[in-house]
């Protein structure tokens, strides 16, 4: 796997400044749902506004950071589709195959590769010397939902590869609570405050995100605060280690990219994780209660003099055991300090807001709200893949299909226009069966096909192949096969054998009865 750089005009062109300087100063007020005391809070403005703690910026510094507390890579990796495929699409192939009783299809499948990372990018199988479309195959048979498939090629396609390493205090508590604060309210529900201590975790040191994306912006509205983030796909946090080492802490979800190939490509990566590099002054409430690290596989300490760090080799400091549930905060109507809306979009086209469930999107655009996207958009009926409605092809089922299907495996039937697959297609070129059948035939000679007004005398035999396989007779006018045409010329066996004798003396063939044995003239000699 290759990494490369984006250059800053390249990460600038992925959230401009102007948004980025917009969302710091709208985060403040989403800031103050986290409960964090006056002077903790000032803290993180101050931060937000670049007046950074010495030991803060080291990280920064390390990692090659833009001003906007971020680096981008580009990646090779296009596994992202694969692993959801091996992970999730898989197992149902086999659960479904086994309800519906399609073992047989099921063993046939896996000998031709199922699971093969070949089979699954070029989205082709043979089975039994007949090469199919593995999706469409997939969803056919019922082995697997479409609306697995569609989702599947949503993150296959056109899919962007990009890591973000970050120290943004947007991006910890956006990335962290799955962009809807989802997260939260399941902390909130158990009656415990583990979700108020991400508003102070861009004061740890050791502390940095990475998350993978595919650089497309989302438009969030939280209690009628807009802002403007990345989509992900998977992310985790790492924690700096004393020896200028990263460990990753945990990965969310566990299937995806794996985020550490970044650190293993900057040479950072450690699989061994002792103590935290730097002390610092543990955030709190406004109970005056230290906030929750976030880190639930790394033990993390307060010694008395409240400056808290990560150890793996103390089991207790100064009285101080490692956090856990006994020193999470329960706040009184702690509704009250989450009541934030759910992420929502707005419609790339009629600007109208919309739910995370009611996206749709298009390969490089979107979202669209779902009225929008179907009066534009639409999921090829073949590969599954979104394409623009002016590029559709329309197939005599009602189905639309995108160019490069059409181009690979239909054509447009010259007669009745219908797009028709090439299964389908005639031996005349650009004529589908269906027409042939109607209005054309083949010739049983040549076995090329003709329109039928192009037909011979002879039903099935084309104009060309009658003239040299044929004539007609001048006796009876019948039309035969040149094997039945007499030494006469054009006149055929039987009209001689009716219709002609051969003299005896003169030994001529003559037109007459064919009981007379002498032509007139021999026979005038005779008398």
């Amino acid at each position: 796997m290759t990494f490369r750089r984006l250059s800053l005009e390249e990460e600038e062109k992925l959230l401009l400044q102007e948004s980025e300087e917009t969302n710091r100063e709208n985060f403040r007020e989403i800031l103050k749902y986290f409960q964090l005391c006056q002077e903790d809070y000032n803290r993180v403005c101050d931060l937000l506004d670049g007046k950074i703690e010495k030991d803060n910026t080291y990280l920064n510094t390390l990692l090659k950071l833009n001003y906007q507390g971020r680096a981008w890579y580009e990646t090779d990796d296009k596994n992202e589709g694969f692993v959801f495929y091996i992970a999730e699409v898989l197992p149902q192939v086999i659960r479904n195959a086994n309800i519906l009783k399609k073992e047989k299809l099921l063993e046939s499948l896996q000998c031709a590769g199922l699971a093969s990372y070949e089979v699954f990018m070029k989205n082709k199988i043979t089975i039994n010397k007949q090469e199919h479309k593995l999706l469409k195959l997939l969803a056919n048979e019922e082995l697997v939902a479409k609306n697995t498939i569609n989702y599947l090629n949503q993150i296959k396609s056109g899919q962007t590869n990009l890591i973000c390493i970050s120290r943004n205090p947007i991006d910890y508590i956006f990335i962290s609570t799955n962009q809807n604060f989802g997260s939260c309210m399941d902390m909130v529900s158990s009656g415990e405050g583990w979700w108020l201590g991400l508003g102070g975790l861009s004061l740890d040191p050791n502390r940095l995100l990475i998350f993978s994306s595919t650089g497309k912006i989302k438009r969030f509205s939280i209690q009628s605060i807009e802002l403007k983030h990345f989509g992900y796909v998977n992310r985790s946090w790492g924690l700096l280690s004393e020896n200028d080492k990263i460990a990753i802490v945990r990965q969310y979800p566990g299937t995806g990219r794996e985020l550490n190939n970044i650190l293993v490509h900057l040479e950072l990566n450690t699989n061994y994780f002792s103590n935290s590099k730097f002390k610092f002054l543990v955030p709190k409430l406004h109970n005056n209660l230290h906030s929750f690290p976030y880190i639930d596989n790394i033990p993390f300490f307060i010694p008395r003099d409240e400056k808290g760090f990560y150890s793996t080799e103390n089991q207790s400091l100064y009285g101080k055991s490692a956090i856990d549930t006994s020193l999470c905060i329960s706040i009184q109507n702690i509704s009250e300090n989450y009541d934030l809306d759910d992420n929502s979009y707005s419609c790339a086209n009629c600007s109208d807001s919309i739910g995370e469930d009611e996206c749709c999107w298009a390969e490089d655009d979107g979202p669209y709200c779902r009225d929008c996207f179907n009066d534009n958009f639409f999921y090829c009926s073949d590969c599954g893949e979104v394409d623009s409605l002016e590029n559709a092809y329309s197939v005599s089922n009602g189905d639309y299909i995108c160019s490069d299907c059409f181009n690979n495996y239909y054509f447009m039937c010259e007669d009745c226009e219908d797009t028709t697959n090439q299964d389908d297609k005639s031996i005349v070129s650009g004529i589908c069966s269906n027409c042939f059948r109607d209005n054309y035939f083949e010739c049983e000679y040549c076995n090329k096909g003709y329109k039928n007004n192009e037909m011979s005398a002879i039903e099935d035999v084309c104009k060309d192949c009658f003239l040299d396989n044929y004539f007609e007779c001048e006796k009876c006018c019948a039309s035969l096969e040149n094997n039945e045409r007499s030494d006469l010329g054009n006149i055929c066996k039987t009209c001689v054998d009716k219709h002609f004798f051969l003299c005896e003396k003169c030994e001529e063939i003559i037109e007459g009865d064919p009981k007379n044995i002498l032509c007139g003239g021999c026979s005038n000699e005779e008398c």
